[in-house]
């Protein structure tokens, strides 16, 4: 019952935001770029949240490393995280 929640909830939520802000965003739409950073940072954060659960999941429940499944949250926080930094890099650079 639990993961059907998070399906709700992802599918419900969180995919719709990202979908309107990224055609927004395509488009070239003010609104697409006021959501992109604070998406970007919401799921960089998320990732960046997930590695210690994977580094202390086999200390304390005796499993091993989801080595595959680490990598992919450190893929997962970069590709959110270095754009995120190039938005936030421009933006200032924009306020001058």
């Amino acid at each position: 019952m639990l993961e059907l929640s998070v399906w709700i909830a992802d599918f419900a939520v969180a995919s719709p935001a990202v979908l309107v802000a990224g055609i927004q965003l395509w488009r070239r739409k003010p609104f697409g770029y006021t959501t992109a950073g604070g998406l970007l940072l919401a799921y960089g954060a998320l990732s960046i949240g997930l590695i210690p659960y994977f580094l202390l999941q086999p200390r304390y429940t005796g499993a091993t490393l989801d080595v595959a499944g680490f990598i992919i949250i450190l893929i997962m926080a970069a590709l959110c995280l270095i754009p995120f930094g190039a938005f936030v890099r421009a933006a200032a650079s924009n306020e001058q």
